[in-house]
């Protein structure tokens, strides 16, 4: 519990050191993601004009029938929803005033992205415990993989990226889980979820997805035979 204790500081320390607000931000990629996620918090919409009009204009956007809409994948802005809707009600009753723009941006990331990406490492210390990893191999890959990756990145920007990445590591995990540990149905239908939940978020994630359920299917028809097998011996046995 100590090392994971540590990991954690160390990922959380990692993270907000790179958290930046450059002189351009924020950028039209996120931007246009965060309008959506305010609108449906604050109007139950979809279509971000008011949003344009109050916090600036962007051009990552598409527009139908003279409504302007987000152009990206929602997922990351539908689940940015629940913590935004929160934050409203906070700044509205206690706080006395609107959100900035730049609080909300805050809130969105560290709900989903910076949430997620903790969470999935995790569900790496899981599947290390699955596979008999050594502690030593554990801890360097945990540092190495918080320190030496894309991971400080993408954690920290309001991206379907590294969003998307960490529920589809999560999915994998949960079907490990099922596979070599407890065959609880809840673990599938929990991996379904988040690899559903990963496509909305960012669409190419659906031919991992595709891998995730193959890989399933080959263990469940393995299983299946030497359940076939061994019935039917003991069966000719007896």
């Amino acid at each position: 519990k100590f090392w994971i204790l540590l990991i954690v500081i160390i990922s959380l320390f990692t993270i907000g050191y790179f958290n930046h607000f450059h002189k351009n931000w924020p950028n039209p990629n996120e931007t246009v993601r965060l309008y959506l996620a305010i609108a449906i918090s604050e109007r139950g919409k979809f279509n971000i004009d008011d949003e344009i009009n109050k916090f600036g204009v962007i051009w990552d956007r598409a527009v139908y029938k003279n409504r302007i809409y987000s152009d990206k994948a929602p997922g990351i802005s539908f689940a940015a929803v629940p913590p935004l809707y929160i934050s409203k009600l906070i700044h509205k009753y206690i706080i006395k005033k609107n959100p900035s723009l730049k609080t909300s941006y805050l809130i969105a990331v560290f709900s989903t992205s910076v949430l997620f990406t903790l969470i999935s490492l995790l569900f790496l210390l899981k599947l290390f415990a699955i596979y008999n990893i050594s502690f030593q191999t554990t801890i360097l890959a945990l540092l190495s993989l918080v320190l030496g990756t894309y991971l400080n990145t993408y954690s920290i920007l309001f991206f379907g990226h590294q969003f998307s990445a960490s529920l589809l590591f999560i999915s994998f995990v949960l079907i490990e889980m099922y596979l070599k540990k407890e065959r609880k149905v809840i673990y599938i239908i929990s991996a379904a979820f988040l690899s559903s939940y990963a496509f909305i978020s960012e669409y190419p994630t659906i031919f991992v997805s595709g891998i995730f359920f193959l890989y399933l299917i080959k263990n469940e028809s393995q299983n299946a035979f030497l359940f076939f097998f061994f019935k039917q011996k003991t069966a000719y046995e007896i």
